[in-house]
């Protein structure tokens, strides 16, 4: 697509026209295209002008009779406007595929040029970010359209937004919920958890600055992936889904007594003109309530404590940071920092193996100025419960400038 026109110029257009830019918007996203009639009516009032840099701007685009705006501009318009079409689930869930593909590319070919690399890194930054950006454009649209169920009272029947209330729950807000589900093992937001953790590892190793910057960029928005997912979950519990559910309760007693009202007499009608006598007190009044202060009397006496031995308390064993502090210096220079950490962690129960290869991690991080740390390109795979870490060869050596050395 060639714009042969300064983008200023077009800027000024959008500006002077937007009116018009948005009603044919609006009418696209209800109709999926712009009818030609719909066309004419919105822009006969503004020139042949106008309706010339339309299509000279490449705003619009002609599909046989009718026209279709631009994705790009749509796209924006839709941003200024905050009105999108909400993604069916299908639409979403093929992220899971293309994340998880572009992800695989980096871990297959691990010897990659440095262009490549961070070609990759790049595209799977924009894959995920592009992920967030719509689950967020689908809240907003569901809980908009949701409200506008619960206002627009008068001009739709009960059954009617009953029927869109269960349309909505059935395609939109149930199988989004299971999206970004953090729960769910085989959610979208599981899938990049997993993507976080084997990056946040993958960046400890020697690369080139370009693809080091490329892993750090992608490291910080993975780190903001579990709250933003959060807080669309939260709208969705405590926003979309209450309104929903009124809707359908709202539904569901007027239309019960709709029913009754067109017929009254098949059915019969209570009496609510009349008064009826409550009994409260009866022949069980003075057992029952003997019962009831008894319970209180019981609850007064001293119950009886037997001492005896029960269950065994499961003992988690605290990491004694300051033992293996002293452990690693006494060890240094180290040729393999991975390997040592295996050696130590000989006696280490599986269940307890990650924590503590994450906490021995940790005393040379914590610390930066206390070692000088060289990383190498071979690998060597570290079991711990339920999959396999590869960590490069790291050499530590402590420095000299220290004040604990």
């Amino acid at each position: 697509m060639i714009l042969r026109a300064e983008p200023r110029q077009v800027m000024r257009f959008v500006e002077d026209n937007f009116e018009i830019l948005r009603d044919l918007y609006q009418v696209q996203l209800k109709e999926h295209l712009i009818p030609a009639e719909a066309f004419q009516a919105i822009t006969r009032h503004r020139g042949d002008i106008v309706t010339r840099r339309l299509f000279a701007y490449k705003i619009l685009r002609e599909m046989g009779d009718d026209y279709r705006m631009t994705e790009q501009v749509g796209n924006y318009l839709g941003f200024l406007t905050q009105e999108f079409k909400p993604m069916l689930p299908e639409q979403l869930r093929r992220y899971h595929g293309s994340i998880q593909d572009l992800y695989g590319l980096l871990n297959v070919h691990q010897q990659m040029d440095e262009v490549t690399h961070a070609l990759r890194l790049e595209r799977l930054y924009d894959e995920i970010q592009s992920f967030l950006d719509n689950v967020t454009n689908n809240t907003h649209t569901l809980l908009k359209r949701t409200q506008q169920l619960k206002i627009n009272r008068r001009q739709l029947s009960y059954a009617e937004r009953l029927r869109e209330a269960k349309q909505l729950i059935g395609h939109y807000i149930d199988p989004l919920t299971n999206i970004i589900d953090l729960n769910h093992e085989n959610s979208i937001a599981s899938l990049l958890q997993r993507i976080g953790r084997d990056v946040n590892l993958d960046r400890l190793g020697t690369h080139a600055p370009a693809v080091q910057d490329r892993y750090e960029q992608l490291d910080q928005l993975l780190r903001l992936v579990n709250g933003h997912l959060l807080r669309e979950t939260d709208v969705i519990r405590r926003e979309l889904t209450p309104l929903i559910d009124r809707i359908q309760r709202e539904s569901e007693v007027l239309g019960g007594f709709l029913a009754f009202l067109e017929r009254p007499f098949l059915l019969p009608t209570p009496e609510l003109g009349q008064r009826h006598k409550l009994q409260i007190f009866g022949d069980q009044t003075q057992a029952d309530l003997r019962m009831y202060v008894e319970q209180f009397i019981k609850a007064t006496r001293r119950p009886r404590i037997r001492l005896g031995e029960g269950p065994a308390a499961a003992v988690v064993p605290v990491f004694q940071r300051a033992a293996y502090r002293k452990k690693l210096d006494a060890a240094l220079p180290l040729s393999d920092f991975f390997g040592w950490c295996e050696e130590t962690m000989a006696g280490v129960d599986t269940a307890d193996r990650e924590r503590y290869l994450l906490s021995l991690i940790s005393l040379l991080f914590s610390d930066s100025e206390r070692y000088a740390l060289t990383f190498f390109p071979d690998y060597h795979s570290f079991p711990v419960e339920g999959f396999t870490y590869r960590l490069p060869r790291v050499e530590v050596v402590g420095r000299k400038s220290s004040p604990n050395r």
